[in-house]
């Protein structure tokens, strides 16, 4: 049996991989890259862990996700050159490795960061891309270097452009992820500041419709030859949700109007009106896309209020002080 390694396993699609992966009877293992601490420290965590990877998986191979990443819309440049220079530094590994590598590669990209100054919505893996903010830069900047990986090693692999992922899982404590968001909000009775207008455009796509894409993708390219260029495919629903929908659908869920005022913010000038998204290639696996959109936004309710009830009374109260 192949074994699947997820890097960035403690975050939203990299929890989301483990628990697909349990459901479906597949083996994956996590692998956590310390962002908190220094480069070397986070190159040395990643080199292990590859290593063990080979180790431990055994004659079935293994397989490896990306999808690890500390950085946000409006992150500074800083941050997310120096997560760059560790990306690099894992391609390389990957290289080194040769034979003793793994069988298929996914890493995560951003469709709405590559695509947010594009033209002519909705925006397909031929459209041109014209990232706004450094966040986008980035992650093309990742993309080449996968590009440069592939080219290096023959590696089989799929860069995935998700669109706007939401789910169980998501950190509360970073400034992302408006469907987790707003869950809290309401939850706390704690008003949320929205900076962009409600008929705003964003492709939602649950977590765990995310991760089963990402294992099918893996399990298909591992059979695949050695190749000369990634697979760039967006992973999203297809199906456009404005905010005003999503207020509706989780109002209608918690029998109360989410609690929303309208803000300004810096990153304001990095969201664009409209970025609907349509998948032009490995269209077979869109049909595991399924969830409906009050489906998830139900599930993250679940998720949400249970880990704001595990931190107690007093948590709660903090949480709603300090917003």
């Amino acid at each position: 049996m192949t074994t699947t390694w997820v890097i960035g396993a403690s975050g939203l699609v990299g929890s989301a991989v483990l628990r697909a992966a349990a459901r479906s009877g597949d083996r994956a293992r996590g692998v956590v890259v310390p962002w908190a601490r220094g480069p070397d420290e986070q190159v040395t965590a990643l080199r292990s862990g590859v290593h063990r990877a080979a180790d431990e998986s055994g004659d079935g191979g293994w397989t490896v996700v990306w999808v690890a990443g500390a950085g946000v819309v409006g992150t500074q440049e800083s941050v997310l050159a120096a997560e760059a220079t560790v990306f690099s530094a894992f391609a390389d590994e990957l290289v080194r490795m040769g034979d003793h590598g793994p069988r298929a590669l996914f890493v995560a990209s951003s469709a709405g960061g590559v695509y947010a100054g594009s033209e002519a919505p909705p925006f397909t893996e031929d459209t041109p891309e014209v990232p706004l903010a450094p966040y986008g830069r980035h992650k093309l900047e990742i993309e080449a270097i996968t590009a440069d990986l592939v080219r290096r090693s023959g590696l089989p692999t799929m860069v995935g452009r998700l669109t706007n992922v939401y789910g169980p899982g998501q950190n509360l404590a970073k400034a992302q992820g408006l469907v987790s968001q707003l869950v809290k909000a309401s939850l706390v009775r704690r008003p949320l500041s929205l900076y962009v207008p409600l008929d705003t455009t964003r492709d939602y796509v649950f977590a765990d419709d995310c991760a089963k894409v990402v294992l099918r993708a893996l399990a298909l390219m591992s059979d695949r030859e050695r190749t000369q260029e990634p697979v760039i495919k967006i992973i999203g629903s297809g199906r456009p949700v404005t905010i005003a929908t999503l207020l509706d659908t989780l109002h209608r869920i918690l029998k109360r109007r989410p609690p929303v005022v309208l803000g300004d913010s810096p990153s304001r000038r990095f969201q664009v009106r409209d970025l609907r998204m349509r998948s032009t290639r490995w269209t077979q696996l869109d049909s595991l896309v399924s969830a409906t959109l009050p489906e998830g936004i139900a599930s993250t309710v679940d998720d949400v209020g249970r880990r704001l009830r595990a931190q107690g009374p007093a948590a709660l109260s903090a949480s709603i002080r300090s917003g």
